[in-house]
Order: structure tokens, then sequence, then C-alpha cells
């Protein structure tokens, strides 16, 4: 059982949502930006209405193994 606090939990999910946006960090987004390609993420923004999108699975990752990014590269959702 977990001796964290609802507050501390939260805080884990919402830093683990943040490092999901950009998975590869800022190293990896500067050399997709330099090439001219969009993330996933940024694709599926560009094809659905503002505010309709509501992405599920931000933070699958590949079982077993640990250095595996959020979302492998994929945004599922509804929009």
């Amino acid at each position: 059982m977990s001796t964290k606090t609802t507050a501390e939990l939260l805080a884990e999910l919402r830093e683990k949502l943040e490092l999901a946006k950009e998975p590869g960090g800022e190293k990896a987004a500067a050399k997709r930006d330099k090439k001219g390609i969009p993330s996933a993420r940024a694709r599926v923004y560009d094809l659905v209405d503002p505010g309709t999108f509501f992405e599920i699975g931000a933070l699958c990752r590949t079982p077993g193994d640990p250095n595996a990014l959020y979302g492998d590269g994929w945004s599922p959702g509804t929009a």
C-alpha cells in the first residue's frame, strides 16, 4: 500500500503527463523541427477541430522496456 498522499500522486501524474508531451526530450524535438517533421501529436491536432481531441494512452509504453518512451510514438484518442 502506498504511503504517498493524493496530492503527491497527482503531482507525479502531472509530471509524467508533461514528459509524455515530448517523450524524446528537447533535443529530439529540435532535431525533428530542424527537419520539418511534426510530432505524431501535432499531426493529430492539425487534423481535428481545436478542443475536440481527447487523448488516451499518453502514458503507454512498451512492456518490459524501462527505457521506452511514453506514448511509443503514437497518440491514440477520440475526436
